[in-house]
């Protein structure tokens, strides 16, 4: 039964195609980690107000205040970097918490889902430069265990096969669901909203008893049981493609992103670097670039730095928060952190590959990065984005460069965009600003 609660796919979700996988349970609690087949014509050759710096922001602000007023989100934030990697336009808009009535800043954290793997990209990268490993290596000289395609045992499953979601390992929704651990036993009240006896209700329903019954396990213990076959899940059918053999097709995975944090953790050892994936990328990525309020589990935040997540926003009233939760597959949708410490990370990222910038990795390896779809995806057919989009429970999430004018953008919510509506009206309200800013039309 293919239940979305993403069902209507939007401007944003066309143009990240490359970025989603078939539709999974996580959808059912709001989880964009899946992949569109539906496109709408986008709003972007209209035209727009010539240069106008003066009241941009003014303007910028009154119109997400006002997508706000008129959306169900209870918060959410945006960044607007320029060609130069600076932020120009942070806010928060709404709530982090309704009940105490405290507000969404662009200091608020929370999980930024499959935005993460973008993280993994650099990572690999880093690894690439510290001499660990090389992309076109394959990932079993660095697993602690050989994973093979059954149905293709000879094919070599290599690192570039994860980072560009060719590898042949899918994601089995029935186990994958098994990685959300959350803090404590999420509430019926979350599938009351549907009619008594409706599919809607007994989907929800059955996703969250799953959810309420996942037990908390080390990683290589949850990649073992899934993907071996003498692990406890093992269904070779589910677990790989026996269609298409490694390096052939396009099959967004998250378990492969996952995988490819073990790959790195492994590689490391190899020369002497014994650090955990999330341990790395702190050390070599986000401490550098000042990323201090950005970790890896909500527990480790005090309330008041951290949202509360709302799946459904505000179409109840008052919004129904769901427990926090973390993955077991923490690399895939695990990083938590803030406007403010993504506009730095974006800022990097601009300036490695667009302003041709050495920093946390060298210009040479975001090039490749970038160009070669490590993680990262350039987007629609002329080539105007790279970024990456993210959904999980109480969680959306995007992060997009826009090439002809080298801006990048961000924009985190804390649930309640079941529909997509929102991202769409506040990506376009921050490129219009853009272009007001430079003087362009589109």
């Amino acid at each position: 039964m293919k239940l979305s609660l993403w069902s209507s796919h939007s401007l944003v979700v066309a143009l990240l195609l490359s970025l989603h996988a078939t539709s999974s349970l996580a959808s059912r609690l709001g989880g964009l980690r899946q992949k569109s087949t539906e496109e709408k014509e986008t709003p972007f050759h209209r035209s727009l107000p010539q240069n106008d710096n003066e009241g941009a922001e003014e303007v910028l602000t009154n119109k997400l205040q006002q997508i706000y007023e008129e959306g169900i989100a209870v918060g959410f934030a945006v960044s607007v970097l320029d060609e130069d990697g600076e932020a120009i336009y942070k806010q928060g808009f709404g709530q982090s918490n309704q009940r105490k009535d405290r507000p969404y800043t662009d200091k608020t954290v929370q999980p930024i889902a499959s935005v993460s793997k973008t993280l993994v990209a650099l990572a690999l990268m880093k690894c690439q430069e510290l001499g660990a490993l090389e992309l076109d290596d394959p990932m079993n000289d660095y697993l602690p265990f050989p994973i093979v395609n059954p149905f293709f045992p000879d094919n070599v499953i290599t690192v570039r096969h994860l980072a560009t979601h060719t590898s042949s390992i899918l994601d089995d929704e029935e186990f994958y669901e098994r990685s959300y651990i959350f803090e404590r036993k999420i509430s019926s009240k979350i599938w009351s909203i549907f009619p008594k006896g409706s599919e809607e209700r007994k989907g929800v329903r059955d996703l969250v008893r799953l959810y309420n019954s996942n037990q908390d396990m080390p990683l290589v213990d949850f990649v073992r049981n899934i993907y071996l076959p003498d692990g406890d899940w093992y269904n070779q059918n589910k677990a790989f493609s026996k269609d298409f053999a490694p390096g052939e097709n396009y099959e967004y995975s998250n378990m492969g992103t996952a995988i490819a944090s073990m790959v790195i953790e492994g590689a490391l050892q190899n020369i002497g670097i014994c650090l955990s994936y999330a341990e790395f990328v702190t050390q070599y990525i986000t401490d550098p670039l000042g990323m201090k309020s950005s970790g890896w589990n909500m527990a480790d935040y005090k309330k008041k730095e951290k949202s509360k997540l709302y799946q459904w926003g505000r179409a109840t009233d008052p919004a129904i928060a769901i427990p926090d939760y973390k993955l077991i597959t923490v690399a895939d949708g695990g990083f938590v952190t803030n406007a403010k410490d993504m506009s730095k990370y974006i800022g990097a990222v601009i300036q490695g590959y667009l302003q041709g910038q050495d920093n946390v990795l060298t210009a040479e390896s975001y090039k490749q990065m970038i160009d070669e779809n490590i993680f990262w995806s350039i987007e629609d057919e002329d080539g105007n984005f790279f970024g990456h989009s993210g959904g999980d429970p109480g969680v959306n999430t995007l992060l997009l460069v826009e090439l002809s004018t080298k801006h990048g953008f961000y924009f985190a919510a804390n649930g309640g965009d079941n529909d997509g509506a929102l991202v769409d009206e506040v990506f376009q309200a921050m490129l219009e600003y853009v272009f007001q800013k430079i003087g362009g039309g589109m």
